[in-house]
């Protein structure tokens, strides 16, 4: 076994012990607030119409903490779990990422240690909130178009449009992270087939939840009421509360992985390669902002 297998493993453990030791010691004990305990009211009675103010929209994430429950007979815990596994594939591919543009398994474990340490990630990693599997589309975002920058294959993309798909059903709103990333992978592949392909693939994934979920709530018109409520009575965010430091932590997010570059030769930190990423990054980042952190969406 190779000294460079060693460290990666190392590097998976330690990934993984301080994700399960941190939801071990430290997790909520109790449903944290009114959205968990309407997510949780949804794995006994799934009803969009009855579930006012906050319907249990997140289809796959309500269903699968039921499944979990009926074995563990803890509806928070089942939560929980979810969201640690969603924090815990999120690192790993965050890690995959860093150690692209670095060739320290050290410094790219660190970097990894620092976002799983952030207190915005721990505190929902360890409460029956479904924000994790945002976290989860980011990094795969992230990962997928470094490779597709590095490889410029489609197969990263098609990888993206799959798992965005079925994040979906966790948490609706990716997709609209997802959007403007998923919208320039196309534009550096250069394809006109890569697009058309990815379009299917992702359609598939959601079709693959979202058929059940419009049986599960008895038709399809208490989706486009919820929307339509949704469009029509908009809930604003104060820019200077919570849009703010999700900018700034988003920007610190983006910018870590060529951290140890700025250290070192700053001509390759700013190479055509890198700031291409950058502003690959920045782009959803911006779109975020002015878009998604303006409405709730449910």
């Amino acid at each position: 076994m190779s000294l460079r297998t060693i460290q990666m493993l190392a590097s998976i453990s330690l990934i993984t012990l301080l994700t399960g030791l941190s939801v071990i010691f430290f997790r909520s004990q109790y449903l944290i607030n009114w959205d968990a305990g309407q997510l949780a009211l949804g794995t006994v009675t799934y009803s969009l119409a009855d579930h006012t103010p906050h319907p249990p929209g997140y289809f796959l994430f309500v269903k699968l903490a039921g499944l979990i429950n009926n074995v563990i007979g803890d509806i928070n815990l089942s939560f929980i779990l979810l969201a640690a596994l969603a924090q815990y594939g999120a690192a790993l591919l965050f890690w995959q990422a860093c150690r692209q543009r670095t060739s320290s398994e050290l410094l790219a474990l660190a970097m990894t240690a620092v976002v799983l340490m952030h207190p915005f990630v721990w505190y929902e990693r360890l409460v029956a909130l479904p924000y994790s599997f945002e976290f989860l589309a980011a990094a795969l975002l992230l990962w997928s178009t470094l490779r597709i920058l590095d490889t410029h294959s489609p197969t990263y993309l098609y990888i993206a449009s799959a798992g965005i798909g079925i994040l979906a059903g966790f948490r609706p709103s990716v997709v609209i992270l997802a959007m403007p990333v998923i919208a320039l992978q196309w534009m550096f592949l250069r394809s006109a087939f890569a697009p058309i392909i990815s379009v299917l693939i992702g359609g598939t994934a959601v079709a693959l939840w979202f058929l059940p979920f419009v049986q599960a709530i008895d038709g399809l018109s208490y989706v486009t009421n919820s929307i339509v409520s949704q469009y029509t009575n908009v809930q604003l965010n104060p820019v200077g509360g919570s849009t703010i430091p999700f900018f700034l932590g988003a920007l610190f997010l983006i910018f870590l992985p060529f951290a140890p570059g700025m250290l070192g030769n700053y001509r390759t930190v700013f190479s055509r390669k890198n700031l291409a990423t950058v502003f690959l990054l920045l782009l959803p980042i911006g779109w975020l902002v002015s878009v998604y952190s303006f409405i709730h969406f449910g």
